[in-house]
């Protein structure tokens, strides 16, 4: 049957089976590689379950995520559907044992290249992040990432905690200041932005300056070389009584 001409909502309902209301509604037609449906509308292809979420729902804020209750990346119904940011759509990923793209998490993810045991003792150590990404061959930020809890937390048991939003700090400066609570503590005057780069994924420095500079302009750091940051305030205080 040929859906060209149908309103979308029509359309919509009948690429999915539609099942009771507390039901998934799972997607039949387009799947993308990241294992969500996909419909063309008005000339572009989109995702079926923020449309979805959109025509039943309302408006989806710029630069936000429509995140699934049930986990099922083909559920286009909107009992299932809720609006958050990356960081409320990574830590509901974490919550189900899920990386972002879909796999599991931890030593149980076959791309892993630690083990839980070996997680453990990272997140145990102490001293400059480069002695000890090279006793153990993993990147600096990936140490980093251990002690904080930002990775492997679940096996670690150390609890990621995200500075408290006192200073206006958005959600990606506080996971950044507390990269650098472990960075800065032990080299506070050898930091280079290729190295927050890497550790965030971004392709450009420019992103790390950026960031540094509204963090500087904020009163956590100082700047007191081309590449060289110290902290200005005792971050692992705060960040322990948050």
């Amino acid at each position: 049957m040929t859906t060209r001409g149908l309103p979308i909502r029509d359309r919509l309902a009948l690429g999915a089976e539609i099942a009771g209301k507390d039901d998934c509604w799972v997607w039949k037609k387009s799947v993308s590689r990241s294992g969500y449906g996909q419909i063309n509308h008005l000339g572009k292809s989109v995702q079926a379950h923020r449309l979805s979420y959109e025509l039943n729902c309302g408006s989806i804020p710029d630069g936000m995520f429509v995140c699934h209750r049930c986990d099922n990346r083909r559920c286009i119904n909107p009992a299932h559907l809720f609006v958050g940011t990356a960081l409320d759509n990574n830590r509901d990923r974490d919550d189900k044992g899920r990386s972002a793209g879909g796999r599991l998490i931890g030593e149980d993810n076959p791309l892993a290249l630690i083990s839980n045991e070996t997680a453990i003792a990272i997140s145990r150590t102490s001293g400059p992040l480069q002695d000890v990404s090279a006793k153990f061959g993993v990147a600096p930020g990936t140490v980093s990432a251990i002690r904080t809890g930002r990775a492997w937390g679940h096996v670690t048991g150390v609890a990621f905690k995200p500075f408290l939003g006192r200073d206006g700090l958005t959600d990606r400066q506080r996971e950044i200041l507390s990269y650098l609570v472990g960075r800065l503590s032990y080299q506070p005057t050898r930091f280079e932005l290729s190295e927050l780069s890497t550790a965030f994924g971004w392709r450009s420095h420019v992103t790390s300056l950026r960031i540094m500079r509204k963090l500087r302009d904020a009163g956590f750091i100082a700047q007191t070389k081309r590449s060289h940051w110290v902290l200005t305030r005792n971050l692992q205080d705060e960040q322990a009584a948050a």
